[in-house]
């Protein structure tokens, strides 16, 4: 607030990634991702868990900002837009083989803890010669490329023996596809596999590919209204709201894994130069708003390629409850993440977890204070001063920082007063302050 009264928001549209911690029920929400929304004007894709954002904040972005805006809602029928990952495999490129590598990856090892078993390792290598077989077989005959419940229909196929599939793979002539010997050794194995051990590797995937068996789920994969490359190259910014409701967060979390990852991957695969300096190859910047982050599990990509998403034109405003979901080892990225590392601006709402409360008082830094000590010996008086430090905020007053204040309008809870927050910059000292409302 200026000396006329006026408040100005404090606001950051530089390339650096922003990393939030905010509780739950503590006006993130109102204070930070819907003023985001409603100010951004390029791109952006935006992690809905309840579709909160989308009614409040759609129609600015489509009326206002010029967005063409879309509502991937998975498990919703009608109302969402479809979005097949299968058509997103770069076919006839030296790019193909690796698409596939990584979105087998994904589909078998949901949690991003990595091919622990050896069971993980042979469906990842089945899976990938069933995704390249079932994408030159439409290919040769014209057909639409097939979905993910496709690749799981050729396994619970009643109609034929499952020994047939791995022949038919095997026997494939090298002309059909560029990549083909990778089918040809994929069906082999499973030939040469013992009936137990392949009947192993089968059930495998099969269990991992069940999720798209569920009707809505598999119409919805169908086939693609978007394409990923859209959100930084079409003609018009885009927003694409990914909207997942909390009954349907655990069951879904490996589609809107495959669906950020290649976010990544692919609009973060080239650079252009121009005399010596970076050129942009997009039409526009992209925001990556990904709130409560942590529930979709280690995102390995994501944090990964945070050091350099910037020059790709791909901002980062990361939220989540406390420093423990990052650094669990469980569900976690683990006490040596780099993610802190990577975003140069944090923001901290009244925190309700001590470690979270070290680690802010830990970022605010020290201060120094003039200690006077006054003696008094008969009729003299000394005074002596000393010099001592302390932390600017203490992880007491951390974690009695006022929070929102809310009284109850009919029957549910509304945010009266705002509460206060911090805001770090690297190379700037720390801001004390209070969050704004978008109300």
């Amino acid at each position: 607030m200026d000396k006329s009264g006026t408040v100005h928001y404090l606001r950051h549209s530089g390339p650096e990634h922003i990393l939030c911690y905010a509780p739950t029920r503590s006006g993130k929400g109102v204070g930070l991702i819907v003023p985001t929304l409603l100010t951004w004007p390029e791109s952006a894709v935006i992690t809905d868990l309840k579709g909160e954002l989308w009614e409040l904040t759609s129609g600015w972005r489509k009326q206002h900002a010029d967005n063409r805006v879309l509502r991937f809602e998975p498990a919703a029928p009608t109302v969402a837009a479809h979005w097949n990952p299968l058509e997103e495999i770069r076919l006839g490129t030296e790019y193909e083989v690796g698409d596939v590598q990584n979105l087998a990856t994904l589909i078998i090892d949901p949690d991003g803890k990595g091919l622990e078993s050896h069971w993980q390792k042979s469906a990842q290598a089945l899976l990938v010669g069933l995704v390249l077989h079932a994408l030159y077989k439409a290919q040769g005959s014209g057909m639409a490329v097939p979905s993910l419940s496709d690749i799981d229909s050729l396994l619970s196929d009643t109609n034929r023996d499952i020994e047939e599939l791995w022949m038919e793979m095997f026997s494939a002539p090298p002309k059909v596809g560029p990549n083909y010997r990778i089918v040809n050794a994929s069906g082999r194995d499973m030939m040469d596999r013992a009936s137990d051990e392949a009947a192993s590797v089968l059930s495998t995937v099969k269990s991992y590919l069940s999720l798209y068996r569920d009707p809505v789920i598999r119409e919805n994969t169908s086939d693609s209204h978007f394409r990923v490359r859209d959100l930084m190259h079409h003609d018009d910014p885009v927003s694409l709201y990914i909207i997942i409701k909390p009954t349907d967060n655990a069951r879904l979390r490996p589609l809107v894994r495959i669906l950020l990852n290649m976010i990544v991957r692919l609009l973060a695969d080239r650079i252009e130069f121009e005399h010596g300096r970076p050129k942009s190859a997009y039409k526009h910047r992209l925001l990556m708003m990904l709130d409560e982050f942590p529930s979709l599990g280690k995102l390995g990509i994501l944090q990964e390629s945070l050091a350099f998403l910037a020059g790709y034109g791909i901002k980062c405003y990361l939220v989540c409850q406390d420093i423990n979901q990052l650094k669990s080892t469980s569900t976690g990225y683990g006490h040596d993440e780099s993610i802190t590392s990577n975003c140069h601006i944090q923001n901290a709402f009244p925190p309700n977890r001590v470690e979270t409360a070290e680690h802010l008082s830990k970022l605010m830094g020290q201060t120094t204070l003039v200690k006077e000590q006054v003696t008094k010996n008969g009729k003299q008086t000394s005074r002596t001063t000393q010099e001592i430090q302390r932390s600017l905020l203490t992880v007491d007053e951390c974690l009695r920082m006022p929070g929102p204040v809310k009284g109850v309008r009919d029957g549910q809870d509304v945010i009266e007063e705002t509460g206060h927050m911090i805001v770090y910059v690297a190379g700037f000292p720390a801001i004390y302050g209070r969050q704004p409302l978008y109300f």
